[in-house]
């Protein structure tokens, strides 16, 4: 249980004891009234436990699936290897229709070992 998961179970646990209102608490804790409604709806039927945050393990909706990056990854290795993170998105978004940004092949690349990330000079040109 993370100190936020703590926290959030002692203040729910107050509303649960009388000793709180719920919309002290959602000052407390930056929720909205209706938000701690709920939460003291799951303490009461799970305890503390309840507190902790069900998506803890599980990806992000906005993860790209890994078969997705399996094949993107090979492709990159395979063809577009000497290639800069932007030709390589250019190359793939016309070739392949990937509509994954700049940024994320540059990740990727990087972090296969197919691109080197480089310090960014300063401002001022002198390094």
């Amino acid at each position: 249980m993370t100190s936020k998961e703590r926290r959030r179970a002692e203040v729910i646990a107050a509303v649960v004891d009388k000793k709180l209102r719920q919309w002290k608490a959602a000052e407390m804790l930056d929720l909205t009234p209706r938000h701690v409604k709920r939460l003291v709806s799951r303490y009461r039927q799970e305890g503390p436990q309840g507190m902790i945050s069900r998506r803890k393990g599980r990806p992000s909706g906005n993860a790209t699936p890994v078969e997705e990056r399996r094949r993107i990854v090979e492709l990159l290795r395979n063809g577009f290897a000497d290639f800069a993170p932007g030709k390589a998105h250019r190359k793939l978004a016309d070739e392949y229709n990937c509509g994954l940004s700049v940024e994320t092949i540059r990740k990727w690349m990087i972090e296969e070992g197919l691109w080197k990330a480089r310090a960014r000079r300063s401002a001022s040109g002198s390094n």
